[in-house]
């Protein structure tokens, strides 16, 4: 079975499942015992790169307090350069705003994922879905699919069974693309971003911690296949 593969979302989950809750003692995941020593930096776009920028040290110090992965807290912006993106496992991207990259930018991005590298990216309700989308059948050929929830990414720290709420609620699976037999790209459109920052009157404090769960479930999952890649 392929990574696209599996049931659809919810099939045989319990109440607490469906929720997004992790409803074990703990993690227990494909991936738990994964360890080194990385950070996620922000790729600066056209868009406003740093939209609900508060969240991911937020994030990132739960990953450090969650997991053998020691995550350097300081937030930092890279350019789009193979120079500047070549020893870190992830690339961050966000926005609300239309952008689009630059035929070097394209190119850089495509080597990037080639070499192991993962670009994880996130809609905060804009135009910038659109052009990420876009952006992404131009480089790499093909469009975005949704992960089902039998998918590895909801397995690889907590066991989840669903798709955790966003910070309106959103509940859209994740999407992701297929490169040499795992995410080159992993794409959400739940703003949880949002959750992790938590500043917006309209999060609901309920759904901070499945946010938190399926946040260091994406990190671990690339920190994961970027470790088996470079042995």
């Amino acid at each position: 079975m392929g990574i696209f593969g599996g049931p659809g979302p919810g099939v045989g989950a319990s109440p607490e499942e469906r929720l997004g809750l992790d409803t074990g003692q703990g993690p227990g995941g494909l991936d738990v015992g994964v360890a080194g020593t990385f950070d996620m930096p922000i790729g600066v776009t056209g868009s406003d790169y740093q939209a609900d920028a508060g969240g991911i040290p937020n994030l990132l110090a739960e990953v450090r307090n969650r997991t053998n992965v020691h995550v350097t807290l300081q937030q930092r912006t890279v350019p789009l350069t193979l120079a500047a993106m070549s020893n870190t496992p992830v690339i961050w991207m966000t926005g609300h705003k239309a952008f689009s990259f630059t035929p070097e930018e394209r190119e850089t991005l495509r080597k990037y994922v080639a070499q192991g590298g993962t670009i994880l990216a996130e809609d905060c309700h804009g135009a910038f879905k659109e052009c990420f989308e876009r952006e992404i059948r131009e480089i790499f050929g093909k469009p975005l699919r949704d992960l089902p929830t039998s998918h590895e990414v909801y397995r690889s720290h907590y066991v989840l069974g669903s798709t955790p709420a966003g910070d309106m609620g959103e509940r859209y699976l994740l999407q992701g693309l297929d490169v040499g037999g795992r995410l080159g790209v992993i794409y959400s459109r739940n703003d949880y971003c949002g959750c992790w920052d938590g500043a917006g009157g309209w999060v609901q404090p309920g759904s901070r911690e499945p946010a938190f769960q399926i946040g260091t479930n994406l990190f671990v999952y690339i920190v994961a296949h970027w470790n088996k890649r470079t042995k």
